[in-house]
């Protein structure tokens, strides 16, 4: 009788066992097979929430050609890795300068609206009266390279210092923007992608030297204004060597500074833009230029035709050098 009690008690437990082991392995195999599942995905590097005057969230660039029609619409900044993780890679090496926060406005096309993308002309009257403003208020303009000595270095900067940045090398950058910015006896830094010198709606490589002996600054946009998270390292260094090098022969200047075409740039991007002898670059991110920032991920503000004289005021009120 005892026998045959505990032979039903294995027959009717052993099922139980051997089923419970089977749900646990499952189980466990499944939470494996889950976490190999799991990849890295990239976290998207997002602008700051603009205020309704502030710049557009879409960026709206031109690629390689010289003239405004060839524009196209092309993302903002996105980087494999977080905003701070990106400013994390070298801080600057500041000892309390006097200016922490020093705006950098982005322009690109000085001339009256005749292309594709409206938002990227500023006319020469309404430039010409932001300079004014400019003027008026006590700002002096200096050079992207001058506010990283004052970060570095300590250099001494004027009284309200700002950075007038203008992307790409477009002609009218000669012949309206020069005249402009010289009768202020102001500077302006320019980022040339090397492709558009020399062709028809380019500067020549004449403009460029006059530009550089009325005090302006020459800065690398690349060879040919790809997007540099998109190409191999090897062409990467190519686009940021040569193009500086380039720009050298042609300034007989050290060219020290850099702007992301498109403002698109990653971690990868960022090594070698320092490693390619650099001492700083620009974003697209809307901001002031901040001695907190990466030298290499400097922010800008962005100039549109809307703005016109009013926007603009908004803009510098919003950002102004402390």
């Amino acid at each position: 009788m005892r026998k045959l009690l505990l032979a039903l008690i294995v027959v009717i437990l052993l099922p139980l066992t051997i089923y419970a082991i089977s749900i646990y392995k499952t189980i466990e195999q499944d939470g494996v097979k889950d976490v190999m599942l799991q990849e890295p995905w990239p976290i998207t590097v997002e602008e700051e929430p603009h205020p309704q005057d502030s710049e557009p969230t879409s960026s709206e660039e031109e690629v390689s050609s010289a003239a405004p029609q060839s524009l196209k619409e092309v993302e903002v900044t996105k980087t494999p890795q977080s905003t701070k993780e990106a400013n994390d890679v070298k801080p600057l090496p500041i000892d309390k300068p006097k200016y922490t926060k020093i705006p950098i406005l982005m322009y690109h096309v000085i001339e009256d609206y005749s292309g594709t993308y409206e938002e990227l002309y500023v006319s020469p009257q309404v430039f010409y009266q932001q300079l004014e403003y400019l003027k008026e208020q006590g700002y002096h303009t200096v050079k992207l390279q001058d506010v990283l000595d004052h970060w570095h270095n300590g250099k001494d900067l004027p009284e309200k210092p700002i950075v007038l940045s203008f992307d790409d090398g477009y002609r009218s950058m000669y012949t309206a923007a020069l005249p402009i910015l010289t009768e202020f006896e102001y500077q302006g830094t320019f980022f040339l992608h090397t492709n558009n010198i020399d062709t028809a709606g380019g500067l020549a490589k004449e403009m460029i030297q006059e530009m550089v002996a009325s005090g302006m600054e020459i800065g690398s946009h690349t060879l040919s204004h790809p997007d540099l998270t998109k190409i191999s390292t090897t062409r990467l260094q190519q686009e940021l060597i040569d193009s500086k090098n380039i720009l050298s022969e042609i300034t007989g200047c050290s060219i020290q500074t850099f702007a992301y075409p498109a403002g698109r740039y990653n971690k990868e991007v960022l090594v070698q833009v320092e490693a390619a002898g650099y001492r700083g670059a620009v974003t697209t991110e809307y901001g002031s230029a901040s001695a907190e920032q990466n030298p290499f991920c400097l922010k800008r503000i962005r100039i549109n035709k809307s703005d016109g004289v009013k926007g603009f005021v908004k803009k510098l009120q919003a950002n102004e050098p402390k």
